[in-house]
Formats: structure tokens, sequence, C-alpha cells
């Protein structure tokens, strides 16, 4: 299931920056906690049920990736 999550997120735009992290750099928008145990597939989609999601910059990304992935 995490790869369903991965291949969703990154055919949206967002890049990984770590297990259920991503973050699309155009539109600064940081979606984080969206693991598998926070998802489902319905019908060929997945629903996200709770992520994170927050405005950041690309430099607060990169902060966030280099302390915690």
């Amino acid at each position: 299931m995490l790869d369903d999550v991965d291949a969703a997120m990154e055919s949206a735009g967002y890049q990984k920056i770590g297990d259920g992290a991503y973050f699309h750099f155009q539109k600064f928008i940081l979606v984080f906690d969206l693991y598998p145990k926070n998802a489902v597939i319905l019908d060929g989609f997945i629903h996200p049920i709770d992520p994170v999601i927050m405005r950041a910059t690309p430099e607060f990304v990169r902060e966030l990736k280099e302390l915690y992935y």
C-alpha cells in the first residue's frame, strides 16, 4: 500500500521527502502522516484519512528532511 500512496502523490506532483511525507515544490504544500494506515483504496482511488497538510517553504522542508528523514 505504501507504494500505491507514493505513486499517487508523485503523480499529483509531490516529491517524497520521507516515509509518509511529501512536498509540492511549486505549490509549497507539505503533506505528512500519510502512511498506509491513514489511507484507504476505494474503487481504485486512494482516499487519505487525517493527513497533516500545511504550507511550507522549500528551505523549511530541506531542514525537516535533514532532521527527521
